[in-house]
C-alpha cells in the first residue's frame, strides 16, 4: 500500500530516526528466532559468539523480510560466512535484492 499521499514525505533525518527506534526490536526478534531454532543444533554458535558481520546481515534479513527462518538460522548457527552467502545466493527472495543491499560483500 502507498501511504505517502496520506502522511506526506518524511525527511532523511526522520527515516534514520525511525530506523534507530525500530532496530532494537529487530535485534531482539532475531535473537529470539536464533535461540528458538538452534535448540536442536548441537554445534550451534552461541548468540554472543556469532561473528559481528554475520549477525549484522542476519538481523538485516530479518528486518527486510525473512524467507525461511529455519534455513537462515541454521546457516547463521554455523558461524561461517560461506554458509550464509550460500543461503542468500540460493534464495530468490534474498538474491533479487543483493545488488542494492550488498550483504554478501559485507560478509567477505
Amino acid at each position: 500500500q502507498v501511504y505517502g499521499p496520506m502522511v506526506g514525505e518524511i525527511s532523511h533525518r526522520q527515516q534514520i530516526r525511525l530506523f534507530e527506534i525500530i532496530y532494537p526490536y529487530y535485534e531482539k526478534l532475531s535473537k529470539n528466532y536464533y535461540l528458538k531454532y538452534t535448540k536442536n543444533i548441537p554445534d550451534a554458535a552461541t548468540w554472543d559468539a556469532i561473528d559481528v558481520k554475520i549477525k549484522e546481515v542476519y538481523i538485516d534479513i530479518v528486518y527486510q523480510g525473512v524467507d525461511d527462518v529455519i534455513v537462515l538460522v541454521k546457516a547463521v548457527a554455523s558461524n561461517n560466512p560461506k554458509q550464509l552467502t550460500d543461503v542468500i545466493n540460493q534464495s530468490a527472495h534474498y538474491s533479487q535484492y543483493e545488488k542494492e543491499r550488498k550483504r554478501i560483500r559485507n560478509l567477505l
